[in-house]
């Protein structure tokens, strides 16, 4: 068994010896959900130029005050340093609602980067430089591209994977 089993036999052994111990099945059960909840979360970091950066947050941190309520995520943006060009931007929550916050990010980088809000725009390509680990990498791109892929037929993304890592960082 891989770790994971073993780790689930040893709560769902827990959860058992609790219920002798008089709790209710509805209480182990909301446990269980709320253990469920968190492996499902997902936690994105983007790599962006320091003005796209600046159009996230928004004048006085609104528009990225709207995307955290509106999708339910944590999202950060990395100190602006001098002489960096980049910026990172970490966005946490469930699965569905980080993919909605990047697409709120996306719409607003069109939005004023286009300096209108004409549809016409929407047809324009954007570039989002995901961080990822270098040792998740073969998970992402899967047996001879299959995931990648796959997403791309899902979706309208074009993806591409760096072949090799950022100087000075384990991630690609």
């Amino acid at each position: 068994p891989t770790t994971a089993s073993m780790e689930s036999m040893d709560s769902d052994a827990r959860s058992m010896s609790r219920l002798s111990d008089g709790e209710s099945v509805d209480n182990v059960a909301t446990e269980g959900d709320a253990r469920d909840q968190r492996s499902r979360q997902a936690h994105l970091r983007m790599l962006c130029l320091v003005k796209q950066a600046s159009m996230i947050v928004g004048h006085k941190g609104e528009t990225i005050s709207r995307i955290k309520s509106m999708t339910n995520t944590r999202i950060n943006v990395s100190e602006n340093v001098r002489g960096v060009p980049e910026r990172v931007v970490y966005v946490r929550g469930s699965c569905e609602n980080v993919a909605r916050a990047f697409g709120m990010i996306v719409r607003t980088l069109n939005d004023r980067g286009s300096g209108n809000n004409d549809k016409s725009f929407d047809d324009i390509p954007t570039t989002i430089n995901l961080l990822i680990s270098h040792h998740l990498m073969g998970v992402v791109i899967g047996k001879h591209g299959s995931r990648l892929k796959e997403v791309e037929e899902l979706s309208a993304a074009r993806l591409t994977a760096m072949p090799e890592q950022l100087m000075m960082s384990n991630d690609r």
